[in-house]
């Protein structure tokens, strides 16, 4: 039985970059709300990533 290949983690830059983008395109097409909704998990995201790559690196120094 062969072993699948682990899957790649795509880029947490990438990812809030399309955040970003789908943000600014619910701001122009007038839903502020949901526009928000997006801009609140982006960084939400992008704090939990920061936080996983601070851990790492925390982990490799010791």
């Amino acid at each position: 039985m062969s072993e699948r290949p682990a899957r790649r983690r795509r880029s947490p830059g990438r990812l809030v970059f399309v955040l970003a983008v789908v943000a600014v395109v619910l701001a122009v097409t007038s839903h502020a709300q949901a526009a928000l909704a997006v801009v609140v998990l982006a960084v939400l995201y992008a704090g939990v990533e920061a936080v996983i790559a601070w851990r790492r690196r925390r982990a490799t120094d010791s």
